[in-house]
């Protein structure tokens, strides 16, 4: 039939595969959003602070 392609077995399977995993990004970006949503800011001089603090300790480790 004209203007369509026919495909084989296998490429269609390949193009359902592809769709599930794009689906799966898709989902996990949407549950990071959400996530991004609920929380608050964070203090990013608290945690520079905490950071250097950690590099403290592992110095005194070595």
């Amino acid at each position: 039939v004209a203007g369509f392609v026919e495909v084989d077995a296998a490429t269609v399977e390949a193009l359902r595969g592809a769709v599930r995993q794009i689906g799966g990004v898709a989902t996990n970006i949407n549950q990071i959003a959400k996530a991004a949503n609920r929380t608050r800011d964070p203090d990013f001089s608290a945690f520079m602070e905490e950071r250097a603090a950690l590099g403290r300790d592992l110095a005194r480790i070595e």
